[in-house]
């Protein structure tokens, strides 16, 4: 049977901004919240281990093969800097680090690069620059004038297309997306993209249809497949959510947020043990991932059953995704009260619990405040089956 989960959990969709045909990948949640790939590290090129392609001569090696072009304005995390190389694990290429810029300073360049010449390909680069620092309004604008210089490609509309999503103005994506499909029917990224949006937007069905017509346009898309497992998980189709997740993963083996979400629909299943080996992968592949140390955690501190139960690592996953996002997440810090509570330290677990009653969203409330009084009782909270 399955187990009563909280509902305000955001599952990881996957969405896409590409120059031409290549792609950049922003994992995000379903409000498009940043998710970098491990805490920031100032001795890296890039603090957020983000790079923007600023030459035409970009291409990824893997060995002394070559992996293909990369072209310039792509975004790209990277997860092993060395000798001058970037690995980026979604192309499973190396780049050179002189071919591209930290992310945080690709709007600068882009904007010098402007001040020579009016470019519309340019005001795209750098509205994809800005759309990755969440400069959402900026990056409209850069990519409208890019739209109004010209460039009337299936790419464009895309790029506008998420950032009007990241603003939660659906309508205006859904416009973009639909041109983007009317310029190149053959898109898969366009299909993908306009999914997430019909799943924004409640139509559950429609969402699934573009996300298989992605695929069936690319059946490599792993990130289409990971989409298609969050919308049939929101139908409570399990074992088909499971089915994409697995495939996505096939796809793309370092896909973090497919075990993740994967992890958190075996748990609806009960299949614990197998939640925790995906919560384990997810967390190794994307140790700046708060969310998934945070569904570990919930897991290890609240499952019905106790050998999965472990109070102590249950309270250094959760307080770890508490700290990377400076305590202002309700359900992490939700999470870290029932770790504690686990771990039998209640006071500590009562004085938590009140600070998340203060992040939570009003819907989340009653539950939460249930547990302070179990906490209060000197007793652990344990999910309860359906």
């Amino acid at each position: 049977m399955a187990i009563s989960m909280r509902q305000d959990r955001q599952v990881k969709h996957a969405m896409v901004v590409f120059t031409n045909s290549a792609c950049i990948l922003i994992f995000a949640t379903l409000g498009l919240a940043d998710d970098t790939t491990r805490a920031p590290d100032s001795t890296q090129l890039s603090a957020s281990y983000r790079v923007q392609v600023i030459s035409n001569e970009a291409e990824g090696f893997l060995g002394k093969t070559s992996q293909g072009k990369i072209p310039v304005g792509t975004v790209h995390r990277y997860t092993e800097e060395k000798d001058g190389w970037l690995f980026v694990p979604r192309r499973n290429a190396w780049i050179r680090s002189d071919q591209v810029i930290p992310v945080e300073k690709a709007e600068e360049h882009f904007t010098a690069v402007l001040q020579e010449k009016q470019e519309a390909e340019a005001y795209q680069h750098r509205g994809i620059a800005r759309l990755a620092m969440n400069k959402t309004d900026m990056s409209i604008t850069d990519f409208s004038e890019a739209i109004r210089l010209g460039l009337q490609t299936s790419a464009i509309h895309v790029n506008r297309g998420n950032a009007y999503y990241t603003q939660g103005n659906f309508r205006s994506a859904l416009e973009d997306f639909n041109l983007a499909i009317q310029i190149d029917e053959s898109n898969p990224l366009a299909y993908n993209n306009r999914s997430l949006t019909w799943a924004a937007m409640g139509n559950l069905d429609r969402a699934i249809e573009d996300a298989t017509h992605a695929i069936r346009i690319d059946p490599t898309y792993a990130e289409a497949y990971n989409n298609r497992g969050v919308t049939y998980r929101n139908l409570g189709e399990l074992k088909n959510a499971i089915e994409d997740y697995t495939e996505a993963i096939h796809q793309f083996p370092s896909n973090a947020d497919a075990f993740a979400n994967r992890g958190y629909a075996r748990v609806q299943l009960g299949e614990y043990a197998d939640a925790l080996s995906d919560y384990y992968q997810a967390v190794t592949i994307s140790p700046g991932s708060p969310q998934a140390f945070n569904d570990a955690a919930w897991l290890m501190a609240t499952c019905p059953e106790e050998e999965f139960r472990n109070g102590e690592r249950a309270v250094e996953y959760a307080r770890y995704a508490c700290e990377l996002t400076k305590h202002q997440n309700g359900e992490y810090v939700d999470t870290l009260a029932a770790a504690l509570a686990e771990a039998g330290e209640f006071a500590e677990a009562v004085k938590t619990q009140q600070q998340a009653i203060t992040l939570l969203s009003e819907e989340s409330l009653p539950a939460a405040e249930a547990r302070v009084e179990l906490y209060q009782a000197e007793k652990p909270f344990r999910v309860t089956r359906e």
